[in-house]
């Protein structure tokens, strides 16, 4: 492992970490917009429980993003690039769920 990934890993810290591969595991297995809920087995996960919990993912990851910015605020240079770093990955993982999340939000609103 490379001394900057060392790094970006030591900079996210444990909870972050989980954060994002929450978020990651949420972009993948986003069912297809119109997909129908199936309540039983894995389908259930797939079909209910992901689509469920992506707005709390969401939430979540723009609340430590709005976080690393308050912090941001008041940090000395060296820390303030930790959190203005924090703040964008942040930011972008919200707006790939966000992305992801937006066709399935618009099915329903449409009754498919």
């Amino acid at each position: 492992m490379s001394g900057k990934s060392h790094s970006l890993l030591a900079d996210l810290g444990p909870l972050r970490i989980m954060l994002a591969v929450a978020a990651l595991l949420t972009i993948v297995f986003m069912p297809a917009a119109g997909t129908p809920a199936s309540y039983e087995g894995w389908g259930f996960m797939y079909s209910v429980l992901v689509p469920v919990t992506a707005p709390m993912v969401f939430m979540v990851l723009m609340l430590d993003a709005l976080m690393s910015r308050v912090f941001l605020a008041a940090a000395e240079p060296p820390a303030g690039e930790r959190y203005r770093r924090l703040f964008w990955i942040q930011l972008a993982l919200a707006l790939a769920v966000l992305l992801r999340f937006l066709p399935y939000v618009l099915a329903l609103g449409r009754g498919s």
